[in-house]
């Protein structure tokens, strides 16, 4: 029975692992946008490319993204190499997936001396976890990056506790927080380890990570002034005020996540937890088995917080995922330890359950299997754009206009989270933003038909402008993401003729 389990969970995780491949690379390929998060973040980097001030005043040519900007620059560098367009975003996340999937394989390895088996079952969970996290492990988006970070720094300490690997998990987890600003929590259980560990590192860590990160903000305000502090703190500050947070909706991560896709992990961690802690809890958590504890229950905690977004999505989860890959494999090695007979082979049942409870569809969702039929409708869409005369405003997908030789515009989304801060700064661009309306600073507005709603989602309701047509309008248009729906570009607004 025993080699029949392990067995069932290898070919599962083998196939997850086939899977994400084959359907990986030829998303990595295509030449057009994915998801809608995908133009929006290009925007920014192609900003650095032209050599263009990051964040600025927010205009109806531009608005930045509440974001922290080490992506960005990340993605930038691998557009010098491979030139403009969404392969640049992917790369850096589809080499951030593989490096957390590497930095997995061998922090369980470490630390259950299994030198393939457990490892290897971490590492396919990780990479199993690609359809319930919203395919993000290699899409132009921040939280692939932010995951190998954290997970970085949590393995250098690890592997050891010396001043230069503290060092260095200072470094990752204070580039971890200028990739996202979530990574702020994820110093608390690396101080508090550190802390109970060893107090010499723990003041080599807050120092060495306070100086890292009061530089790195120093840095980018001189850059910047003050729009670095104003999208990164301020918008999203003005986005909780104004009722864009909800304390209850925290609370939603636990039965849609936690104890829903990942319950099995879950209750395995915990109940790894409360066997361990019998020994002594000071003595479990000065051990890298509690290092990692503190990780996860940060995560959880971190995953919460972010529920409470009424905008989130599942890319949210990835953190939490990373970790409960990781420590699964290992709670499940020291639960089976403390028993024998029907109670042990219980616990390695678990796994291949975890495993089930993963599935997806990838032909579910829209644009997870790539074909041809989905690169020719976006090549008839591009070549239709091109030939637009004018500017050409499509308001969820700022960066399509451009890889159409038509001018940058800013994100309806990032452009809404900025009027939710309702300071004067807001006023002006809200003013600046119906002005270009009025005075049809656009020949074209190009607005999306799908489930997700835009400030443009009536037929004509956009101030100066009238609807003319459907376009992109045959069986198998151009799409992309927009959460786990398809978005359609397809409202052709043109103008209203004075009467």
């Amino acid at each position: 029975m025993t080699k029949f389990l392990w067995s069932i969970s290898i070919v599962a995780g083998t196939i997850y692992t086939a899977l994400f491949f084959i359907l990986s690379i030829p998303r990595l390929l295509y030449p057009y946008e994915l998801e809608w998060m995908e133009g929006a973040i290009a925007d920014h980097a192609v900003r650095i490319v032209e050599g263009k001030q990051l964040y600025v005043r927010p205009t109806i040519e531009f608005v930045n993204w509440l974001y922290q900007p080490l992506y960005y620059y990340a993605s930038a560098a691998a557009m010098q190499i491979f030139g403009v367009g969404f392969f640049a975003g992917r790369f850096i996340s589809f080499c951030s997936t593989l490096l957390s999937t590497a930095l997995i394989f061998f922090i369980v390895r470490k630390i259950t001396t299994e030198r393939f088996l457990l490892p290897f079952l971490a590492a396919s969970l990780f990479l199993a976890s690609y359809g319930i996290t919203g395919y993000t492990h290699d899409i132009g988006r921040i939280d692939a990056l932010l995951v190998f970070l954290l997970l970085a720094s949590a393995a250098c300490l690890v592997f050891r506790q010396s001043y230069l690997s503290v060092i260095c998990s200072s470094i990752f987890i204070s580039l971890a927080f200028f990739t996202k600003q979530p990574a702020v929590f994820y110093i608390l259980p690396c101080t508090v380890w550190l802390f109970l560990k060893d107090k010499k590192l723990f003041s080599v860590f807050v120092l060495s990570t306070a100086i890292l990160i009061g530089t790195g903000f120093l840095i980018l305000t001189a850059q910047n002034g003050q729009w670095y502090e104003y999208y990164v703190f301020a918008v999203p500050r003005g986005k909780a005020a104004h009722g864009g947070f909800g304390c209850l909706s925290t609370l939603k991560a636990f039965p849609d996540f936690i104890f829903s896709f990942w319950s099995i992990s879950s209750f395995m961690i915990l109940a790894f937890f409360f066997l361990e802690k019998k020994n002594g809890l000071k003595t479990f958590f000065l051990s890298q088995n509690g290092l990692l504890i503190l990780i996860f229950l940060t995560s959880v905690i971190q995953l919460a917080f972010q529920f409470g977004d009424h905008a989130s999505y599942k890319n949210i989860a990835l953190p939490f995922v990373s970790f409960s890959s990781m420590l699964f494999p290992i709670a499940l090695k020291k639960n089976r330890e403390k028993f024998s007979g029907i109670a042990s082979q219980v616990f390695l049942l678990t796994l291949p359950i975890q495993f089930v409870a993963l599935i997806y569809n990838p032909l579910h969702d829209p644009l997870v299997v790539i074909n041809g039929t989905d690169r020719l409708a976006g090549e008839k869409f591009y070549s239709m754009l091109h030939e637009l005369p004018g500017n050409v405003y499509i308001p969820a997908h700022g960066f399509l206009p451009q890889l159409a030789g038509k001018h940058e515009f800013a994100n309806d989304l990032a452009m809404g989270d900025v009027f939710t801060v309702d300071d004067t700064t807001a006023i002006a661009v809200k003013k600046e933003y119906y002005q270009s309306l009025a005075l049809h600073y656009f020949s074209f507005i190009i607005t999306d038909d799908n489930l997700y709603r835009t400030m443009y989602h009536m037929d004509d309701s956009i101030t100066g402008y009238t609807f003319c047509k459907r376009i992109n309008n045959s069986s198998v248009p151009f799409i992309s993401r927009i959460g786990d729906y398809s978005a359609t570009p397809c409202k052709l607004f043109i103008p209203k003729t004075s009467e």
